[in-house]
């Protein structure tokens, strides 16, 4: 198993290194996580605003999804979905990207 740039054999790290980059779960924010079920942490996160950090991406987010969806590729050529009349068929059509 390597382990740091160049350590193979008995001199590289045994398994187990990447915990110290994962967080502390005794912390209160882990802490109530740990007693809710997905339901209750749903509920919490929509309602109550926690953790406020991802909330406030949740909420941003929310506003984007709002806008048309616009698919661009590498020829610079944009696709947009044609919303179908009842009973009809949805079709792309390509135009010019802005």
């Amino acid at each position: 198993m390597a382990g740091k740039t160049g350590e193979t054999g008995e001199n590289a790290p045994k398994g187990g290194d990447y915990r110290q980059h994962l967080p502390d779960i005794s912390i209160p924010r882990f802490a109530m996580m740990q007693k809710q079920d997905a339901h209750e942490y749903a509920k919490d996160f929509v309602e109550g605003g926690k953790p406020p950090w991802l909330h406030a991406l949740y909420l941003h987010w929310r506003e984007l999804f709002k806008e048309p969806f616009k698919g661009v590729t590498s020829d610079g050529m944009s696709w947009r979905i044609i919303p179908c009349p009842p009973g009809g068929t949805s079709r792309l059509t390509q135009c010019r990207a802005p």
